[in-house]
C-alpha cells in the first residue's frame, strides 16, 4: 500500500476511542488494518482539534500498541512514513493506556514517532517499545515536545528497547523536550537484553522546561549498547531545570553494556541540574568511552549550576581502569559563570590515563568548584600522564580537601 497523505487525518472537534491498533502490520493478525508493507507520504495519525483515547482490550498492562508493526509467520512487516508516525497539533489530545508504538521484529522508517504540539498523556506502558529484533530508523527526533506541547507519563517510559531490537537516529535527538513535561516513576529510556541504539543527536535536549525524574535515571542500561555517531553533546540543557538520580545508570548484572559517545557528555546553558551522581556504571564489564576534539570538554557549564549529592570516594573518570592505560583526548570541564558542587568527593580521578590535550583539564572562568572535603584531582594506582596543566582559573574559587592527592603506588607524569 502506498499513500501520498496521512492514513488517518482527524479534525473538527471530534472525540474518538480506539480499542485496538489503528495500524497493525502482522501477517498473523487481522485487526482494523492489516498489511505487510505500507508507505505513507505523511502521518499514520494526524490529530487536529480532536481527542483520541487509545486503549487495549488486553488491559492497561498488556495488549498491543496504537501502531503495531510485528514479524509475522511469513516475513518481516515494514512501515515507511515520510513524516512522523503521529502528529498532535496544539488543539488536540491523545490519551494512551496502551503502548504508542510497538515494533516486535518489524521495520519502521520514519521522520519521528511522535510530534507533540498539543497534549499527550501516557499510562504505565512505554510510548515506544522495540524488541524481538525489531528495527527502527528515525531521520528526525524520536520524540519532540514543542513549547506549546504537554507530555504526562503515569509510569510508562518514553522508550523501552530490548530483545536485540535496534533504534537508529540518523541526525536527530532521542528526546527533544520543551513545553510542559511530567514523568513519574520511570527512566526516560531503558536499553536492555541486547538492545542497541545509535544516536546522531542528543539523548536528551531540554529547552525552556523543567523535568523532575526524582530517583530515576535519565537512561537505564543493562546489556545494551549506546553509540553516539556524530559529535555534539549527549545531554544538552538550555534555560532548563533537571532533577534525576543520574544521567546514565547501568546495573550490576554480569552483562556488558557499551557506551561510546562523541562530543561533550553534558552541556548546560542557563540551567540547573541536581543529580545523585553524573553516571553510575555498576557492571564490572561495562565499557564507557568518550571521544573529544581538542579543548572539547566532557562537561561544559555556562551560566549554570550542577549539583551532585552522593558523598563517595569516586570522582569523574573518563572510563579507564588500571592496568589498562587509556589515551584520552579533550578536557574534563570548562565552566563560565557557573557553580559545580559535589558532596565530599574527588572531582577528577586519574587512573592509568594519558591525557593528550595540551589545554588545562579543568578551566574555571568566574566560576566555583565546591567539593567539600573531596580532592580536586586524585591520582590512583598506576601510571598517568598529562600533556598540559590540570587547572586554569580566572576570578574563580575552589573549595576542596586537597588540590592534588596521590594515593600509594600512583604515578603522575607531566
Amino acid at each position: 500500500l502506498r499513500s501520498g497523505g496521512s492514513l488517518l487525518d482527524l479534525s473538527a472537534g471530534a472525540t474518538l476511542s480506539i480499542g485496538g491498533p489503528v495500524l497493525s502490520l502482522d501477517s498473523t493478525q487481522a485487526p482494523q488494518f492489516s498489511s505487510r508493507t505500507i508507505t505513507l507520504g505523511e502521518n499514520v495519525l494526524n490529530l487536529d482539534g480532536v481527542t483520541v483515547n487509545g486503549h487495549s482490550a488486553g488491559g492497561p498492562l498488556g495488549g498491543t500498541g496504537l501502531i503495531d508493526v510485528n514479524q509475522g509467520n511469513s516475513g518481516t512487516s515494514t512501515l515507511n512514513v515520510t513524516s512522523g508516525l503521529v502528529d498532535i497539533h496544539t488543539n488536540a489530545t491523545l490519551n494512551l493506556t496502551t503502548r504508542g508504538v510497538r515494533n516486535l521484529g518489524g521495520t519502521i522508517n520514519a521522520f519521528e514517532t511522535f510530534g507533540v504540539d498539543g497534549t499527550l498523556t501516557m499510562g504505565p506502558n512505554a510510548l515506544v517499545d522495540v524488541g524481538s529484533g525489531g528495527q527502527m530508523v528515525i531521520f528526525g527526533n524520536l520524540l519532540t515536545v514543542t513549547g506549546t506541547g504537554s507530555l504526562t507519563s503515569n509510569g510508562g517510559a518514553l522508550l523501552f528497547l530490548s530483545g536485540e531490537g535496534s533504534v537508529v537516529l540518523a541526525g536527530g535527538d532521542l528526546f527533544n523536550l520543551s513545553g510542559t513535561v511530567s514523568i513519574a516513576g520511570t527512566p526516560l529510556a531503558t536499553i536492555m537484553n541486547g538492545g542497541s541504539m545509535a544516536l546522531g543527536g542528543a539523548a536528551l535536549r531540554l529547552t525552556n522546561t523543567t523535568l523532575n525524574l526524582g530517583t530515576q535515571p535519565v537512561l537505564f542500561m543493562q546489556d545494551g549498547n549506546l553509540i553516539k555517531t556524530v559529535s555534539g553533546p549527549l545531554f544538552q540543557l538550555t534555560n532548563s531545570t533537571l532533577t534525576a538520580d543520574t544521567l546514565i545508570t547501568s546495573n550490576n548484572q554480569s552483562e556488558l553494556s557499551i557506551f561510546i559517545t562523541k562530543g561533550p557528555f553534558l552541556e548546560a546553558t542557563g540551567s540547573t541540574l541536581t543529580l545523585r551522581t553524573l553516571s553510575d556504571e555498576q557492571g564490572l564489564l561495562d565499557n564507557f568511552t568518550v571521544s573529544l576534539a581538542a579543548n572539547e570538554p566532557l562537561i561544559r557549564l555556562t551560566n549554570s549550576t550542577l549539583t551532585t549529592t552522593r558523598a563517595a570516594n569516586d570522582g569523574i573518570n573518563f572510563g579507564g581502569s588500571a592496568p589498562n592505560n587509556i589515551l584520552q583526548t579533550g578536557v574534563a570541564l570548562i565552566a563560565t559563570n557557573s557553580t559545580f558542587t559535589q558532596s565530599d568527593a574527588a572531582f577528577l580521578d586519574l587512573e592509568s590515563f594519558t591525557f593528550l590535550d595540551p589545554n588545562p583539564q579543568v578551566q574555571l572562568n568566574e566560576s566555583s568548584l565546591r567539593l567539600g572535603t573531596g580532592d580536586a584531582f586524585r591520582v590512583l594506582p598506576g601510571f598517568s600522564a598529562v600533556a598540559g596543566a590540570l587547572l586554569s582559573t580566572s576570578d574563580s574559587t575552589i573549595t576542596a580537601g586537597n588540590l592534588l592527592h596521590a594515593v600509594p603506588n600512583a604515578t603522575l607524569a607531566y
